[in-house]
């Protein structure tokens, strides 16, 4: 994709991200919409909740002003994700009322993004690919950065790889947010947030694998590398908290991120490494394909 064609929809996911998020902290303040510190979270600060919304504008602005052919039902799809989110950190659902939510969302999906799949077959493995993305990003969002920063390398490597320019928007939304969620963060994404980007991360990466589909069969696969770490954070939290007999749902500071945090001595140096090796991921994907 051309520089010319990608930053525009860049800069206009960009701009409404990173205007908006004071507002919105000051507004999350005066509200007491803020996260709370506990025992099983890695922040020990108050910090407003509010980066969903932010994100949502960021991510809705170019779909709406440019021609990037995001259907309005998965802009309404994606309001629906951060409410589930919202209420969710407003008073925490119960692990089976969020999953049987995520669930409804995911079914939804395929339909709301337009080419998620025809047959009852590629329906199912495009419902269980949203489903499976939007705990993951859930589940990401466990440090400072990490959720967001791994959303703008993948959304610029998957929209570079496939000519897709809503990735680049979303990348731009992504980015404009992460320059207030760096450590220290000063505003959350929220379950809000984090499930409006694993929806995002899923809608692009079916977009992407659509528009890169060859008759000869090409390397299509390759669009899931910048998936690699958050699928091995979510795997390594599913498989060693139920040996710890704690339910895998149940939040920690269990994560890599929070491993590479206690070797390298400090939550930036961990968001360092981890962006890294995010960044290493993308430039593999755009070198292969």
């Amino acid at each position: 994709m051309a520089w010319s064609d990608a930053l525009p929809p860049f800069l206009l996911g960009l701009a409404p991200a990173a205007l908006l998020a004071r507002p919105a902290i000051r507004f999350a303040r005066r509200a007491g919409w803020v996260s709370s510190p506990r025992p099983d979270r890695f922040s020990v600060r108050s910090v407003p909740l509010s980066g969903g919304p932010v994100l949502f504008a960021g991510l809705a602005l170019p779909a709406l002003a440019l021609p990037l052919g995001i259907p309005f039902a998965f802009l309404l799809l994606s309001a629906a994700a951060l409410g589930v989110g919202i209420r969710d950190d407003m008073r925490e659902m119960r692990p089976a009322a969020k999953a049987a939510a995520t669930l409804f969302l995911a079914a939804c999906a395929p339909a709301a993004l337009e080419g998620g799949g025809s047959g009852p077959g590629s329906w199912a493995a495009s419902a269980l690919g949203c489903f499976a993305f939007l705990h993951v990003f859930n589940l990401l969002d466990n440090m400072d950065g990490v959720a967001l920063g791994t959303a703008f390398f993948a959304f610029i490597g998957i929209g570079s790889a496939a000519g897709e320019p809503a990735a680049i928007a979303a990348a731009g939304a992504a980015g404009g947010l992460l320059l207030w969620n760096l450590p220290p963060a000063r505003i959350f994404l929220g379950d809000g947030g984090s499930l409006l980007a694993g929806l995002w991360a899923w809608g692009m990466t079916a977009r992407g694998l659509d528009r890169g589909a060859s008759p000869e069969g090409g390397p299509e696969w390759l669009l899931l590398l910048p998936w690699i770490l958050p699928a091995a954070d979510t795997a390594f939290v599913a498989v060693s908290r139920p040996m710890r007999g704690r339910p895998p749902w149940v939040g920690g500071k269990d994560h890599l991120t929070h491993r590479l945090a206690a070797v390298l001595g400090s939550a930036p140096r961990a968001l360092a490494a981890w962006l890294f090796l995010e960044l290493l991921l993308v430039l593999a994907l755009l070198f292969l394909s």
